[in-house]
């Protein structure tokens, strides 16, 4: 069986993990979607939800994250109902949204003068998502995270950047490069 969706400009998409969906993004300004279902007895989708720009599936598939109307806003929401879960708030347009493996962190990619790669924690109560670390993106063009969580990869024209962005690998890093006088940090 073979099942066609028409589409125009760049495209980005993503599954549900369940397979019960697909979520298109176009490049084309104000060219929104609607999520695609795949699986008629699954779980209803809202028609009130509208793909724009970018999308990222969690892996759990409770939750899509696409930009906002307002380009500086990306949304977290419920498929099934439409319903905002979390806001991540930027100070430039937003390019991409992508979830980490365990579905708690998305980073996001702007495409200010200065790019720059953010890093938020979604988990959690309260209705803003918690920007936890940035990182210069000059060039940057997409944004992927290493299956295991560990390392998001960069990629701009000709090359690739892996920025290892968990808290305590952070921590750990911070430990080993710091010189041993300081106080309260024991060399490794």
């Amino acid at each position: 069986e073979v099942r066609r969706v028409a589409y125009s400009g760049g495209l980005e998409f993503c599954f549900d993990p369940q397979e019960r969906w697909l979520g298109i993004a176009s490049s084309e300004k104000d060219k929104d979607y609607a999520l695609v279902p795949l699986d008629a007895s699954g779980p209803p989708l809202s028609s009130d939800l509208l793909i724009r720009r970018t999308i990222a599936c969690d892996p759990s598939g409770k939750y899509v994250a696409t930009r906002g109307q307002d380009p500086k806003l990306v949304e977290i929401r419920s498929p099934s109902t439409g319903a905002l879960v979390k806001s991540l708030r930027h100070t430039d347009t937003v390019m991409k949204a992508v979830f980490d493996s365990s579905g708690e962190s998305v980073a996001t990619l702007d495409s200010g003068h200065n790019r720059l790669i953010h890093f938020w924690r979604v988990a959690g109560t309260g209705k803003e998502g918690e920007e936890i670390a940035t990182r210069e993106a000059t060039d940057v063009f997409d944004i992927v995270f290493s299956p295991g969580g560990e390392y998001l990869a960069a990629m701009a024209h000709g090359l690739i950047d892996f920025h290892r962005w968990k808290p305590e690998s952070l921590l750990s890093e911070a430990r080993r490069r710091a010189p041993p006088r300081l106080v309260g940090v024991s060399p490794p």
